[in-house]
């Protein structure tokens, strides 16, 4: 009843006014969707930068463990050469 009203009233009032009035509600909607739409696009940017940090993390430990350590072993290739010579 309050919306019929106030509808009712806002009628009456001149063109300019009533232009005004519609002109805040429709600048309203729009910064309402646009608030939305934000908070939307940055918090799938958040969550990619955040999934990204994790591969990026795995990622770094999986090289890290998989890094080649020289051998401490006394047979290594050059001595295998010499010791095929030898032979």
């Amino acid at each position: 009843m309050l919306a019929h009203r106030t509808i009712h009233r806002l009628k009456q009032r001149p063109h300019h006014e009533r232009r005004a009035v519609a002109l805040l509600i429709a600048t309203g909607v729009v910064i309402v969707l646009f608030i939305g739409w934000a908070y939307a696009f940055f918090s799938s940017i958040h969550t990619s930068v955040t999934e990204q940090q994790t591969v990026t993390d795995t990622s770094d430990v999986d090289t890290s463990s998989s890094v080649v350590v020289p051998s401490t072993d006394s047979t290594t290739n050059a001595d295998f050469g010499q010791t095929e010579a030898a032979q």
